[in-house]
């Protein structure tokens, strides 16, 4: 991973596993086992958060529909000058109905 001129010394790793052969040179195998412990927490976070938004998607869909805003009426004053109430249409808007409404 580093040229030999370049590597980081473990002083700390080194005095903990005094008991390997000097001919094996576990210091250079220090960064790939960090690079791997590093793959598996991410993974590891991947479930996790896989797993706690499935939950609460789940929770969610048990919930009843909130019909707060499902009749909705203006009041609009007609040529006679009277107010007449008028029930407002629920509409679900696509990306494409936004970027007309933007756009023209």
């Amino acid at each position: 991973m580093w040229q030999t001129q370049y590597k980081p010394r473990y002083d700390l790793v080194h005095e903990v596993f005094q008991h390997i052969p000097d001919d094996y040179d576990f210091r250079n195998h220090i960064p790939w086992i960090i690079i791997g412990i590093c793959y598996a927490c991410c993974m590891a976070l991947l479930l996790i958060i896989r797993f706690i938004l499935s939950s609460e998607n789940k929770r969610r869909d048990q919930e009843p529909p909130d019909e707060t805003y499902d009749d909705v009426y203006i009041d609009r004053i007609g040529k006679d000058g009277e107010v007449h109430k008028v029930k407002v249409e629920k509409v679900r808007l696509t990306l494409q109905a936004l970027h007309r409404m933007y756009d023209g």
